[in-house]
């Protein structure tokens, strides 16, 4: 398989599954795609107001009480959710994971300080982001730019966007956030001196849509967080796909327990390094196409 392709794979999960709830748009999607990518992401926010009306349900650990307990016990837990991760959509993939942690004495306040520093990303989320900063804000409601290098297979792939943010109080330490992105651009030699933008019509389609959802619960001991991510990329080739399909969900899982690991570090810096990654086997199946 081509090293480019790979780095660029890499590149997508990683943006997918980093704290940074996000929609985002890059390259060309089929217009096909993009209407079952919008109505699966509007059956996410669905299950997500459902949710929200059963407190003690309101998480995906809230499923079974053995995720629930392998979180609060200080692992880190990672899952494929629908057909090991990947929904086939007409000339394209959704990618669809979720992560779980338990930051025990940690509360709500603190994790939204955390995940609100929208600016030192750069230090939380290194070496991946690069540059972060803060565009405005607006109550609940944020708008900030990252640039996201990768590194992979010796090859430098990178994204510039600039998103925006809302974050919703449910109420008894519950809520949950949500990101579109207003502008994403792939990158040409990033992080290099002759970095710059690639125009939309010339660029991949590795990262053509992204949703993600933060929720988290408040308890005495801490606080539970899950990250939701959902990514729409362009179709892999029928003739690579069985290389290609085991390398996406590894380096998803890999991400995700990343992602979680970082934010963990920030809030519980004694916890760096000592937490357990389980990877639960996906249950369910959908496809679009």
């Amino acid at each position: 398989m081509n090293q480019r392709i790979l780095a660029r794979t890499h590149l997508f999960v990683l943006l997918a599954t980093l704290c940074v709830p996000m929609t985002a748009v890059a390259g060309t999607a089929n217009s096909t795609a993009v209407k079952q990518w919008e109505s699966y992401c509007g059956h996410i926010q669905d299950e997500l107001q459902r949710a929200v009306q059963t407190p003690d349900h309101f998480l995906w650990i809230d499923q079974s009480p053995e995720r629930e307990s392998a979180v609060q016990a200080g692992s880190i837990l990672v899952a494929p959710l629908h057909n090991r991760g990947t929904i086939a959509v007409q000339s394209g993939i959704i990618h669809h994971w979720v992560g779980a942690v338990f930051l025990r004495g940690t509360t709500a306040a603190q994790l939204l300080q955390s995940v609100q520093d929208y600016g030192n990303y750069s230090n939380i989320y290194s070496p991946a982001v690069t540059k972060s900063r803060v565009l405005t804000r607006s109550g609940d409601e944020f708008t900030y730019a990252l640039t996201i290098v990768s590194k992979a297979w010796n090859i430098r792939t990178g994204l510039r966007g600039e998103f925006r943010s809302r974050f919703v109080s449910v109420g008894n330490g519950i809520g949950y956030s949500t990101t579109q992105s207003t502008k994403l651009r792939e990158l040409e030699d990033p992080d290099g001196p002759h970095e710059q933008d690639i125009a939309p019509e010339q660029d991949h389609g590795y990262v053509q849509r992204i949703f993600t959802v933060v929720r988290f619960r408040e308890e005495k001991a801490g606080i539970f967080a899950e990250v939701e991510s959902l990514t729409l990329s362009r179709d892999i080739p029928s003739a690579v796909r069985w290389i290609a399909g085991p390398i996406i969900e590894r380096i998803s899982r890999e991400a995700m327990a990343a992602t979680l690991e970082k934010l963990s570090a920030q809030l519980q810096p004694l916890s760096a390094g000592n937490r357990t990654v389980i990877k639960e086997r996906d249950r369910f199946t959908r496809s679009f196409r």
